[in-house]
């Protein structure tokens, strides 16, 4: 009897064990919830990460940021270091699986959320330079390049800076008479590297094709640019002779818009020409629904960039050869609808008025979209599309030909009504703005 006592009890005990043993495994993973998914911070500051875990007994705990792991605790301060896109990621953990919660933090640079203004510098005077506008601080900068990089200019004081883009995330500069071209990092305004000696010694328009590749335009020709070296090799687009104004890529397609060709459509890949078109004064915009738009005399085309077949629409106004002094086109385009803004010059002097053409709507470009005060003349490629605020921003100046009084626009894309307008002074002579 007394041994079968014993048996039970040992059995018994066997059983309070297993069934603590069980109690003790989770049986449901955790579930996290965090207190927001984005934020903005600048660099340098920090933002305390407090997730909430149901579920947490038996768990560990991990956070990554940008996948490289950072800590174990249950909570964590993040301080923005570098400019960009961060990823901080928290994990809970146990032995019935794991649930995560995801922080996207974005940290602007300096010249960030907002657009640069390029200019052309006052012939004779003082060179090119680079403005930066801040939407955040509702500020204009003057000369952050030279700010950015004493001792270096964007050419000399008898060179006109004509054209700018960002492409791939950097940003190109281009001389027209003189040189150089130069690179540079949009967000910093730091230099990266330049070409001083152009072909033919005149630069007009740049493409970034790719990381590595670029093609420079010039009173030549066109010219294949290796990005990573900065380096001319000499290789040249075939079938394109004279000045060479804007171009547009459009998959494996290039749009040049030249003197003595006309429009020319050539591969990215091998250079080889697809077809020429005819002349043009005013290209590219490309629209939304992917037609690629160009303008001469009363004629606005939209061509399939496929097919290469355009329809054509009549203007209330007459284009303007661009070739005497070249400058960019006056002429940008809509992400949120397919609508189609000019800014023509007054031949060779400053226009007052901006025309929106809406495709399928012939008569929606019959009268001006917005025009300018009395005194008061667009300049340079004087408009550009911002898809963030869905505004037309413009440059003008109180002088048809170019003033010491500078006006920036930011107009309704909708409506044409003004947001806002900023005055600044000095000869700056604006030549284009960049919007990335």
């Amino acid at each position: 009897m007394k041994k079968n006592l014993i048996g039970w009890l040992a059995l018994a005990a066997i059983l309070v064990v297993a069934c603590n043993k069980n109690n003790d495994d989770p049986t449901i993973r955790p579930f996290v919830t965090t207190e927001f998914s984005m934020d903005t911070i600048d660099v340098g500051q920090s933002v305390d990460l407090k997730p909430t875990v149901e579920m947490k007994d038996g768990a560990s705990f991990q956070w990554k940021v940008d996948n490289e792991e950072v800590s174990k605790d249950t909570a964590y301060t993040y301080t923005a270091s570098s400019r960009g896109n961060h990823r901080v990621v928290f994990t809970a953990s146990n032995a019935a699986g794991k649930d995560s919660g995801v922080y996207q933090i974005f940290s602007p640079g300096e010249y960030d959320l907002g657009f640069s203004l390029i200019t052309e510098g006052w012939f004779g005077h003082g060179t090119g330079n680079v403005l930066f506008y801040s939407y955040l601080r509702d500020e204009l900068t003057d000369s952050v390049f030279i700010k950015e990089n004493p001792g270096k200019a964007l050419g000399e004081i008898g060179n006109t800076l004509q054209y700018g883009t960002v492409s791939f995330d950097k940003m190109y500069l281009v001389v027209k008479a003189g040189g150089p071209l130069v690179k540079v990092d949009p967000y910093t305004m730091k230099e990266l590297g330049r070409i001083d000696n152009l072909p033919g010694d005149f630069g007009t328009s740049f493409l970034g094709l790719d990381t590595e590749r670029g093609l420079l335009g010039t009173n030549d020709g066109v010219y294949v640019v290796n990005l990573s070296t900065m380096t001319i090799d000499g290789t040249k687009v075939p079938n394109i002779t004279g000045p060479v104004g804007n171009m547009l890529q459009y998959g494996d397609r290039v749009f040049a818009l030249t003197r003595d060709s006309g429009i020319v459509v050539f591969r990215s890949t091998n250079y080889s020409t697809i077809k020429k078109l005819g002349q043009a004064d005013f290209g590219f915009a490309a629209a939304k629904d992917g037609l690629i738009y160009a303008a001469k005399d009363n004629k606005l085309w939209g061509m399939n960039p496929n097919n290469l077949a355009a329809d054509t629409i009549t203007l209330p106004f007459t284009t303007t050869s661009p070739w005497g002094a070249w400058r960019s086109v006056p002429m940008t385009t809509s992400s949120k609808d397919n609508s189609v803004y000019i800014a023509p010059p007054d031949g060779w002097a400053g226009g007052a008025k901006i025309y929106r053409y809406l495709k399928g709507n012939a008569s929606s470009v019959s009268e001006p979209f917005f025009t300018l005060p009395g005194g008061e003349y667009f300049y340079g490629a004087a408009i550009a599309y911002n898809a963030w605020k869905n505004e037309i921003v413009a440059t003008a100046t109180n002088s048809s030909y170019g003033g010491n009084v500078n006006y920036l626009y930011f107009i309704n894309a909708t409506s044409g009504a003004v947001n806002k307008k900023i005055t600044f002074n000095g000869y700056h002579f604006p030549a284009m703005l960049l919007m990335y």
